[in-house]
């Protein structure tokens, strides 16, 4: 067994306080977990081992775990170590209900949170409180066009909470990471390949393994054919020298829609910050619905014309990249199926399964399932109830809304394409429900 090393001390800065704010979004957290997961049960286990991605979602459950006195010093990471790289992969919105979870994760303020993913040589913070959506269309000279622009969260003057954040995925990781209370947990920097392995590294008599890594069948559970996928393409953006575009703003966030081949793909374009990449502030993604398996997909194909969608539209609006072949990514993801997941064999937990709530990666819910997914199984484990079911009922909302979003675009394309391809007033109606109706559960409770 390889022990990670201890963090350097540069990692564990002084906390700020925690604001009115933070106090705000912690209340309201906890009335829905008192909701959810009634106090006053006996944990039924007695340690956690987490086995593979040392990302977002391991980290997240950690940290909670770590700062309880049922769990401290009984919770094991194991899995390779991450190397932090300007590469852009993985989820890089953050949903200002994802901050709110992983702030109250670690209990540390927002602010610092922001602050270690941002960088210090940021100023401000990476920050949108505003969505728009348009169609948006190759011209005939080759220049993208984007059409009627409206908001579909925040209105004309934005939101007063923080709705979008934008940063590197492995840089949001690896500020969890420092933050927490490192002292509690036990970090192995080798990977887990069977149940039996997992047995080896209990620090208790009656652990709970937890399967974050991309094998599912690991402790034993199934792997179900896999009927649909999301192919996706981003890279990291600045603003051009002639400065923004309409309808973009420097806090805005922008989700252009391209109606192509029988799907509609969806984008999102927001400020961005990365310390390894600081002439980075914006951020570009389209990703495309597909309802059939990864091996009757021409990927190269569907990840060139993403990647050319990306860069029209970002042209378009006013921005340009940023080290292309430094920062950008493309690559596939399957979808789980539709319905709630299938239950985790006893003594498991299926976290990578449960945290990914529907239809993957393009409605900024990658990040939002493993916070909530992260701090629900954890308070579940704490407070003696089963986490795959509090897990599963916490993100029943978030799958319904990313499900739905996924039938839009992958079922009825055409009649997304003329209901936002028409006219403002259109557009609004077309992205009241979910897009408008769900803004809790994208902004920031403070």
């Amino acid at each position: 067994m390889t022990v990670a090393p201890e963090r350097p001390a540069s990692t564990a800065a002084a906390s700020l306080p925690l604001t009115g704010a933070d106090e705000i979004r912690f209340a309201h957290i906890e009335a829905q977990l008192d909701a959810l997961l009634p106090r006053g049960g006996t944990p039924v286990h007695d340690s956690v081992v987490i086995a593979g991605g040392k990302g977002i979602t391991a980290w997240t459950l950690a940290a909670r775990l770590a700062r309880s006195e049922q769990f401290a010093g009984k919770v094991v990471v194991a899995g390779e170590p991450v190397t932090e790289t300007r590469q852009i992969a993985n989820g890089c919105s953050m949903r200002g209900t994802s901050a709110d979870w992983l702030s109250y994760a670690v209990a540390r303020p927002q602010a610092e949170l922001i602050r270690r993913i941002a960088g210090p040589a940021f100023a401000g913070q990476p920050v949108a409180t505003r969505q728009l959506t348009a169609m948006a269309r190759p011209g005939i000279d080759g220049q993208w066009e984007i059409g009627p622009a409206a908001a579909w969260q925040g209105g004309r003057r934005g939101s007063n909470r923080p709705v979008m954040y934008g940063g590197r995925n492995s840089r949001m990781a690896g500020a969890m990471r420092e933050m927490l209370d490192a002292g509690a947990i036990v970090d192995v920097d080798e990977p887990i390949r069977s149940l039996d392995d997992a047995r080896a590294l209990a620090p208790g008599r009656k652990p709970l393994f937890v399967n974050l890594t991309k094998n599912p069948k690991l402790f034993g559970g199934s792997a179900p054919p896999i009927k649909r996928v999301t192919l996706a393409w981003q890279c990291a953006l600045r603003a051009g020298s002639g400065g923004l575009r309409h309808p973009l703003t420097g806090t805005t966030a922008f989700a252009p829609l391209v109606y192509r081949d029988g799907a509609v793909n969806v984008g999102y374009f927001t400020p961005f910050a990365d310390p390894l990449s600081p002439d980075a502030t914006w951020y570009g993604l389209m990703v495309r619905p597909v309802r059939s398996g990864p091996e009757k997909i021409d990927k190269a194909r569907e990840v060139a014309a993403l990647r050319e969608e990306v860069l029209g539209i970002a042209e378009a609006v006013g921005l340009e990249p940023v080290d292309l072949e430094e920062t950008c990514f493309g690559g596939l993801a399957p979808a789980p199926a539709f319905g709630a997941p299938k239950r985790s064999a006893p003594g498991t937990l299926e976290l990578r399964r449960l945290a990914t709530p529907g239809a993957i990666a393009y409605y900024a819910d990658g990040i939002l399932g493993g916070a909530i997914g992260g701090v629900v199984a954890a308070e579940a484990l704490i407070r003696g109830h089963d986490p795959h079911d509090a897990v599963v009922k916490a993100l029943k909302p978030i799958r319904w809304f990313n499900d739905l979003w996924w039938f839009e675009t992958a079922r009825i394309p055409k009649l997304v394409d003329l209901a936002i391809g028409t006219s403002r007033l259109t557009t609004r109606i077309a992205m009241a429900y979910p897009h408008s109706y769900s803004l809790n559960h994208w902004a920031s409770r403070a």
